[in-house]
């Protein structure tokens, strides 16, 4: 029987371990799910036209949910334009229900509008954002072939489409949220029990304890 030297099984060890290594990716192949399917965020138009805003019509539910959006989605100001058949005061009082319903004032532009009238309507609108991601569907890779240990082309694509779908203001995946005004009592609050020696928390009721059972916990019976 022939014998294989030291330096012939090194050579054949070495060969098995590249031919074991080839099929499997490196950091250098390897991809985020998220760069594959991005969320791309862009400006858009978001316009509604209302006739009559009467509490309980069809049109002021409307424009409340259009209020709601502008206030989660909106940038700079919302536009309040009439036509002139509508009636000299139509544009303000649809810019004061857009203000009861949270916008500020100061963001709300009023006019009137200059087309010939066709009918008597009020137009509203905004420059919103929206988030998208580009459709799902790549299986031209079989999910059953895990040799090469990378992801399938569609990995992760549902879920960056719930995520764009979910987001209340697309503008934070452009940058984060300003925060909100500091609670001055509440800090001035914590200090003081801080300076006391007693405990900060705000103090937790019995529905607050996050236990949904008492079976298991023992005692007394």
């Amino acid at each position: 029987m022939r014998k294989i030297t030291a330096c012939g099984l090194s050579v054949l060890a070495g060969l098995s371990a590249a031919a074991c290594a080839a099929p499997f990716n490196g950091p250098e192949e390897s991809s985020d799910w998220r760069d594959t399917h991005r969320i791309s965020v862009a400006a858009r138009m978001e316009a509604l036209t209302v006739r009559t805003i009467a509490p309980g019509s069809a049109d002021a539910a409307k424009l409340a949910a259009f209020a709601r959006g502008y206030l989660n989605r909106g940038s700079g100001a919302v536009s309040v334009s009439a036509s002139r058949s509508a009636g000299p005061r139509a544009a303000s009082d649809v810019a004061a229900q857009l203000a009861a319903h949270g916008v500020p004032g100061s963001r709300i532009l009023v006019g009137t509008a200059t087309d010939p009238d066709v009918e008597p309507v009020v137009e509203i609108s905004y420059v919103g954002y929206g988030a998208t991601v580009a459709p799902c569907g790549d299986w031209h890779v079989s999910v059953t072939n895990t040799a090469s240990n990378m992801a399938p082309p569609n990995f992760g694509c549902a879920t960056q489409h719930n995520i764009a779908a979910m987001v209340a203001n697309p503008r934070d995946f452009l940058a984060p949220s300003e925060l909100g005004p500091r609670d001055a009592a509440r800090r001035a609050t914590v200090l003081e029990k801080y300076r006391k020696g007693e405990a900060t928390p705000a103090a937790k009721t019995s529905e607050q304890s996050g236990a949904v059972s008492g079976v298991g916990q023992g005692g007394g019976g």
